[in-house]
């Protein structure tokens, strides 16, 4: 996976779906960063980002915005890293 690129999963505390796939990635040795999408302050973004239900993987660029949001559900790692190495082309 290219340095250029991030992958955050906006996630949720009472999503059971959640939590299997955060310990999915973790399994596959894949780098990312969680994102609370029950904690209030956070609530403007996940607006911006029109985030109705988690999990949402997106990919964010080196300066932090969103180069890509997958649609709601569960993507596997190899998606993901298909994804970026089509971002960096």
């Amino acid at each position: 996976m290219s340095n250029e690129y991030k992958v955050r999963v906006i996630t949720s505390k009472k999503c059971p779906k959640c939590k299997v796939y955060v310990s999915r990635l973790r399994r596959a040795e894949m780098a990312f960063e969680t994102y609370d999408s029950d904690a209030q302050e956070n609530q403007p973004l996940l607006d911006q980002w029109k985030i109705e239900e988690v999990p949402v993987v997106q990919i964010l660029s080196s300066s932090g915005a969103v180069a890509f949001q997958f649609p709601t559900g569960t993507f596997s790692p190899r998606a993901i890293k298909h994804k970026i190495a089509e971002l960096n082309k």
